[in-house]
């Protein structure tokens, strides 16, 4: 069975038995069942896309460990 089918049988409405004894016997994480992702931001998005250009612009470029271009 898979995490999102195991997921899926945990019952949030008047739960029998508690949220953590569901986790426990369903072998979730109980962390993992309040998470829900967040968008990435136009921002980060944007600093995605322009981190990709420059690596397909310059896939050898290295930076040493001050931030500087690397010597060859």
């Amino acid at each position: 069975m898979t995490r999102n089918e195991r997921v899926h049988l945990v019952d949030w409405n008047k739960p029998d038995w508690s949220i953590q004894k569901q986790a426990e016997l369903l072998s979730l994480n109980r962390s993992g069942l309040y998470y829900r992702p967040v968008p990435p931001s136009s921002r980060e998005r944007a600093l995605r896309k322009r981190i990709d250009e420059l690596y397909t612009r310059y896939p050898v470029l290295r930076l040493s460990p001050n931030g500087r271009p690397a010597e060859p």
